[in-house]
């Protein structure tokens, strides 16, 4: 009887084993596909509208982005005034400035895991224009400082200064994320299986200092693209893969055609925004390292799969023209 007994709590230990095993826990299903160290230039693109039903007088406001992703080993980085020594992971840096002198300052950094240590945003936005969003000037900054079970914060939105915090549980028994970590999240979120690159959407949880909460992102792949000139100035035009009339679309040079995953991005919140999803092209077409293109396209390195060819939040396009890497 006793031998009995024992085998039986031997299969049942087993079975809990071989369950854990295949539960895998989302955020262990993350993988971090960027180099050392990228440097990713974009055309910046903000349309003013004022509201009516006439476009023909749309204001288009053009700038440049810059976001530079840098693995760090056991160094120093700042995020806004926050100083952070001994830190390993990777912090990303995004910097724009438009025509008219808007600019918009952010950086975030985060471990190994992708579990976030800080984050720093900062908008000076013009709003002289007529019956648009924003209405008047406005300048915001927010920063957000992580460390056990808590997430302080401070905003000031023109001129009022807000402090509080978001209470969490270990990031191990629930992930969190910083909303400034959203590409890499979905950059992330990406599996091979039998050499296709699958995009694997994940259950995420982002800290809302609106709600002191945390708050749901939700990432889906709503179609794949084809984009037919990244140099373009003023943006980037697409062809749905969808589209059933073939005639319907341009003929385009095979060495010019790089495939991506469209990936919609919702968020709770905004700083500021439309309220209106996000949305990303990641490529998702490998080109071949040899002649006629050489793994180039528009002058970029397209030898390595996700890069993020262009995105848009609320009315402001952005369009990769230039990227450059490090891998060791």
């Amino acid at each position: 009887m006793k031998k009995i007994i024992l085998t039986i709590l031997v299969l049942a230990l087993s079975s809990i084993t071989l369950v854990g095993c295949i539960n895998v826990l989302a955020h262990k299903q993350f993988s971090d596909p960027w180099s050392n160290y990228e440097k990713a230039t974009y055309s910046a693109v903000r349309t003013i509208h004022d509201k009516n039903a006439d476009k023909t007088d749309d204001v288009e406001i053009k700038g440049e982005t810059i976001i530079i992703t840098e693995r760090v080993n056991k160094g120093t980085v700042q995020v806004g005034e926050q100083v952070i020594n001994d830190f390993t992971g990777t912090i990303v840096t995004v910097d724009t400035l438009f025509d008219d002198g808007s600019l918009m300052k952010s950086a975030v950094a985060f471990k190994v895991t992708l579990e976030p240590v800080a984050s720093y945003k900062h908008i000076d936005v013009k709003g002289e224009y007529a019956n648009t969003d924003p209405a008047k000037p406005t300048v915001q900054t927010s920063t957000i400082a992580y460390s056990s079970k808590k997430a302080d914060y401070t905003s000031n939105i023109d001129g009022t200064t807000t402090t509080g915090q978001v209470k969490l549980d270990d990031w191990i028994d629930e992930p969190y994320y910083d909303n400034l970590m959203v590409y890499h999240i979905a950059r992330a979120s990406y599996k091979y299986e039998d050499d296709n690159l699958i995009f694997n959407a994940l259950p995420v949880n982002v800290v809302s200092t609106s709600t002191n909460a945390l708050a749901p992102l939700s990432l889906s792949k709503t179609g794949a693209v084809v984009p037919r000139d990244l140099t373009k100035p003023d943006g980037l035009p697409v062809i749905s893969e969808d589209t059933e009339d073939d005639a319907e679309k341009p003929e385009i040079a095979e060495n010019a055609i790089i495939l991506n995953d469209l990936i919609t991005i919702s968020l709770n919140q905004t700083f500021p925004g439309s309220g209106k999803p996000l949305t990303a092209l990641f490529s998702t077409t490998v080109l071949e390292n040899k002649a006629p293109h050489n793994g180039m396209h528009a002058g970029m390195d397209f030898t390595e799969d996700r890069r993020l060819v262009q995105f848009t939040e609320g009315s402001i396009i952005y369009t990769l023209k230039a990227f450059t890497e490090i891998k060791a």
